[in-house]
């Protein structure tokens, strides 16, 4: 699986895709959050958007109906794992190995994708969503595929708790920060809806495939508090990369997902401050909040110990976690790497002034993990720890 760096992703096919799922208040409160701004061009995609927000409420009503009762009665009875860092730091990756375990569960692109309904809809839905939705993730060209583990927070968006993922939609507005990622900072009464909705959508994915739920999304490094009060046994991972590759790849993040979703004309202002500002201030809230968690139920664990030795890093997952015999993992996680062999991560030119900024920004992060300085060969994100 040979695949490069592609410069510039516009594929209509999955531009209707990010927003399907979306329920109708997730659509008006993303629509009064940036102000109702969309291009005339992009009028008939919004009556679109709406029409398709409209008939996921519709059915996730009929959803309640049916299974309602016994989503309520389910219970989670493994404490589940938390894999948190930032963005582009290799949490997909690390979500995927670990949800080839058959005794854990992880919400699936389309469960994230239509979390409002998905019990109801999964089997007809399915094949539409697949015709429409990109064969590859236009940051990193990596597969998508509708039964792959995907991040809950696409799921909170959809389900109208958070708007941590609608900022593309909107590139030309400023960028939402503070109460989007860390629930703490919302009244008490909106932090009980986000709280309730959350395990709501974690009771549905393990009602429909029960096991220890694996969890990840970068916006929960911000939620440590949140996460321990409704998990008080939960486990966690913290996921950290070369800052100078993980800035860069960001951008690249942002501009892609702007370029294939946005409703507006694409500008994109402002986007290296908030990239900048957003990584601060997560490991700024990381660092306040880490001493939360036992140190039993903890792992550290860099992006570039992961993929020198995935098997390693990941037997060393399940014996400090007690999660059972690895040997019975081991199999599936061997193919799964086999079958990326010659999987090529994005390459970027090496731009000097751009370190210099990165450090100037992000240095404590850098000296705290480990990475070289700019004056360094390995500064430019050649995946070196020291």
């Amino acid at each position: 699986m040979d695949q490069t760096r592609t410069t510039e992703t516009n594929k209509s096919d999955g531009q209707i895709s990010v927003w399907m799922g979306l329920n109708i208040s997730a659509w008006i409160r993303a629509l009064r959050a940036y102000h109702f701004r969309i291009h005339a061009r992009k009028i008939p995609l919004a009556l679109f958007i709406t029409a398709s927000t409209l008939l996921q409420s519709l059915m996730g009503c009929i959803e309640g109906l049916i299974y309602g009762s016994k989503i309520k009665k389910t219970t989670i009875q493994e404490p589940p794992i938390f894999i948190l860092g930032h963005w582009r730091s290799g949490t997909t990756l690390l979500h995927e190995l670990l949800g080839l375990d058959t005794r854990h569960t992880c919400p699936t692109n389309f469960q994230c994708f239509c979390p409002n309904n998905f019990l109801l809809t999964e089997k007809l839905y399915k094949p539409l969503v697949n015709r429409m939705a990109p064969k590859q993730r236009p940051q990193d060209n990596m597969a998508v595929e509708l039964d792959l583990p995907q991040e809950d927070e696409c799921a909170l968006n959809a389900m109208g708790i958070s708007l941590t993922y609608l900022h593309p939609a909107f590139p030309n507005n400023p960028r939402i920060l503070s109460e989007a990622y860390d629930p703490e900072l919302l009244p008490a009464r909106k932090l009980r809806k986000w709280e309730s909705t959350f395990l709501y959508f974690l009771k549905k994915i393990t009602f429909s495939r029960p096991g220890r739920l694996i969890l990840k999304s970068p916006p929960h490094t911000f939620r440590i508090k949140t996460l321990l009060r409704l998990f008080p046994d939960a486990y966690f991972i913290h996921i950290v990369r070369n800052p100078y590759r993980v800035f860069q790849s960001t951008m690249n993040l942002w501009q892609s997902a702007a370029r294939q979703y946005s409703l507006q004309d694409g500008k994109y202002n402002g986007l290296e401050e908030h990239v900048f500002a957003l990584y601060d201030r997560m490991h700024a809230a990381f660092d306040e909040n880490r001493s939360l968690i036992p140190p039993e139920r903890f792992i550290e664990l860099h992006y570039e110990e992961l993929v020198k030795d995935p098997v390693r890093a990941l037997q060393d997952v399940y014996t400090r976690f007690n999660l059972g015999e690895f040997e019975t993992a081991l199999p599936s996680i061997q193919k799964y790497l086999s079958d990326r062999t010659g999987y090529k991560t994005n390459t970027y030119p090496r731009d000097h002034e751009l370190e210099n900024k990165v450090y100037k920004r992000l240095h404590r992060i850098i000296d705290t993990y480990g990475y070289n300085p700019p004056s360094s060969p390995t500064a430019d994100g050649k995946e070196s720890v020291s």
